[in-house]
């Protein structure tokens, strides 16, 4: 979905409208999926599972939250 560039599209105009847009991840692959968001530009909050005990999200979280 994050590389679908019709659907982001969608989702920037409801921004535009004043629709506060998320993601929500979870899995292996969380940091993809995070560092996706960023880049996208129109995510106004992420929300990941945390797991002490695998926590490979870590350094992408603190990029979106870096990112604002």
């Amino acid at each position: 979905m994050l590389r679908d560039a019709e659907v982001l599209a969608v989702l920037r105009e409801l921004r535009a409208d004043g629709v506060a847009i998320g993601v929500t991840t979870t899995g292996p692959r969380q940091a993809e999926t995070v560092d996706l968001a960023v880049e996208a530009g129109i995510f106004d909050t992420v929300q990941s599972t945390w797991n002490l005990l695998e926590p490979s999200a870590g350094p992408a979280l603190a990029r979106a939250y870096e990112a604002d």
